[in-house]
């Protein structure tokens, strides 16, 4: 799904996968790994099924993958359950959740893909992940975001912004793209508010202690998210 750069990538890996493709290597930070898929597609909401299908249908090796359709799905994205077999014999499961594309299109960045040939599956060297700067902007919208239909889960994403705040320095490039995806959702102003509700400091703490994070208690996380924001806005 994620290898024909040279052909032009239409899906593109974002959200917590991504980040630990990009940080797995780097010394003294340790990325939170994510169970679920989440990319971005370069096409039409309603491509998205047949698309993840093609890319799909062929297998790798003795692995095949067998769709199995998300009903409830928002308005942007199309979300996924990957039946993973290997050698006819059931093997796992993943959560694949796949969005429109947000924006003006941005040359994928290309990351070294992990070594899978030990497993029997071949894979190209690269794969195509969403630029940093588009996963900073989405995820400061999603962290920030707040409804009255259903309350606000995104605590990781504020140590997803503590890990990328150190790779992708303010500026006026990564605040236009936060203006672009403020813009784009259209469901809060920008800059926003980072703030994290009471329910959300045990499981914060407790992450960001897991990943031995240089501070671990949520008021000052969210000060450095906060403190983040403040300097893209003023990029």
């Amino acid at each position: 799904m994620f290898a024909d750069l040279e052909q032009g990538a239409r899906f593109e890996i974002k959200g917590g996968a991504a980040i630990e493709l990009r940080l797995r290597n780097e010394r003294g930070v340790r990325p939170r790994a994510s169970k679920d898929l989440d990319a971005t597609f370069r096409g039409k909401l309603n491509e998205i099924q047949s698309a993840v299908e093609a890319a799909l249908a062929k297998g790798n090796g003795a692995f095949a993958f067998r769709l199995e359709v998300d009903d409830d799905n928002p308005a942007h994205m199309r979300r996924f359950n990957v039946a993973v077999s290997y050698k006819g014999k059931s093997f796992t499961r993943v959560k694949l959740e796949i969005s429109a594309y947000e924006g003006a299109h941005r040359t994928p960045e290309k990351v070294t893909a992990p070594v899978l040939t030990p497993f029997g599956i071949s894979t190209q060297e690269e794969w195509a992940c969403l630029p940093l700067g588009k996963q900073v902007a989405q995820k400061i919208h999603a962290v920030t975001e707040t409804s009255d239909d259903r309350p606000n889960e995104r605590f990781r994403d504020l140590i997803d912004l503590v890990l990328l705040s150190a790779y992708v320095p303010a500026s006026s490039d990564v605040r236009e793209l936060c203006e672009e995806t403020f813009r784009v959702r259209n469901k809060h102003g920008w800059p926003p508010s980072v703030q994290a509700p009471d329910h959300w400091r045990e499981p914060l703490e407790r992450v960001a202690t897991e990943l031995g994070l240089e501070h671990t208690d949520s008021a000052t996380i969210v000060s450095h998210v906060s403190e983040y924001v403040g300097a893209i806005a003023r990029s």
